[in-house]
């Protein structure tokens, strides 16, 4: 039984990760909504007045975290299942 639960959490593992770069992409929106301040506000500020640096830079740290949360899911993907891991 556990080596069918270690081996059906993969696709699991692969919406999770999916869906955390997507929850801080929606942050944008969030900010918004809610008039809070922070990255998204800024963002949106140097998209209104055409400020590439500030864009980029939002851009930049937005695109870091869906790596990292991509990294983390093929880590955990060796840990979950065996037959991933290269000899």
């Amino acid at each position: 039984m556990l080596h069918a639960l270690r081996t059906s959490l993969a696709p699991l593992v692969t919406v999770m990760a999916i869906d955390a770069a997507g929850i801080l992409g929606g942050v944008i929106v969030v900010e918004q909504v809610f008039s809070w301040h922070g990255m998204g506000e800024l963002f949106v500020q140097g998209v209104q007045t055409s400020d590439m640096n500030i864009v980029l830079a939002c851009l930049m740290v937005s695109s870091g975290f869906v790596v990292l949360f991509n990294l983390a899911a093929d880590i955990l993907y060796a840990v979950l299942d065996p037959r991933v891991r290269d000899e």
